[in-house]
Order: structure tokens, then sequence, then C-alpha cells
């Protein structure tokens, strides 16, 4: 069940369950639900304040919405259902990004890199458990994060053209 409620009377919590409307600068993400996970309050021009809601969309983005932007969803919070949504996000992207369909199994497309490209490849885009930073890969590996980041440029290259 879908709450609209008066975008002055709007005010959300951590873990509240949303979907974005369609006004606003996310209108891309209209449609889309997501949880709540942060509040901020943003200084416009002026002395005009703002509340924003950090947001997790259901296609990995995090997104900062102002309440009129959003409707509440009301069912009881549950992390797997984001973490399974956020992670089949990102093995879209990562598809996408190596020109592949969405059918192609992530063993198969990781099967044409190296192991350490591989490795790479999944640890930076959260693929095996959470999303990891260029630095935190490189101390892993025993590279520079800017090593790392040429790694990974490469390899989605080589990917997208079909060569090893």
């Amino acid at each position: 069940m879908i709450y609209k409620a008066e975008p002055t009377a709007r005010k959300f919590v951590y873990a509240d369950y949303v979907r974005f409307c369609s006004s606003g600068e996310y209108h891309t993400h209209e449609g889309h639900s997501g949880w709540v996970f942060k509040t901020r309050i943003f200084r416009g021009p002026g002395a005009r304040h703002q509340v924003r809601y950090g947001t997790e969309c259901e296609c990995g983005s995090t997104l900062w919405p102002a309440a009129p932007q959003l409707d509440l969803i009301d069912r009881p919070f549950d992390a797997s259902d984001i973490t399974d949504t956020v992670r089949a996000a990102r093995v879209r992207y990562l598809l996408k990004a190596a020109g592949m369909s969405e059918e192609s199994p992530i063993d198969a497309l990781t099967s044409r890199l190296s192991a350490r490209d591989a490795e790479i490849i999944l640890d930076r885009h959260g693929l095996t458990d959470d999303r990891h930073t260029l630095q935190e890969i490189a101390d892993k590996v025993g590279l520079t994060k800017a090593r790392v980041h040429q790694i990974e440029h490469k390899a989605i290259e080589r990917l997208r053209r079909g060569t090893l």
C-alpha cells in the first residue's frame, strides 16, 4: 500500500520503504522503490534549508531526493530484499558496460578474464559481497590504486570488444 501525503507533512525515517515520484531531478527513477538510509539538511540559497533523504534505489543508485519526490510504501523493512535487488542491478550494469546481454551469466563473463582481472571486476562492482574501493582492492592484490583502475577499465574494454 502506498501512502501519499501533503508535501509539507512528509517525513521519512531510517529503513522506510519509498517509491520515487515523477517530479524533480530524479525523473529517470520514476516508479523505482528503495529505502531511506539517512536524513540530511542542505543549505539552500539564502537562508533556505531543505531536508533531503539518502535513499538506496532498487537500481543500485544512491540518491538524495526531497520529501515531495517520495511516497511511503507500507511494508516492514527487510535488508535482504534491498541487497538482492542492488546486487542484481550491479550485475546488469556490469553486463551492459561489457556490451553483453542480461541473459549472459556472470561466470561466462569472468571466465573470459584472467583470475586477477576477474577478482578486480567482481570486487569493484560488488558482485562477491560488497563494493570495494580502489584502495581496498589495491591493498588486497598488491598494486597501486591507479593500476587497479587501469586494469578495471582495460578488462571492461576487452569484454566489450570480445578480445582477451
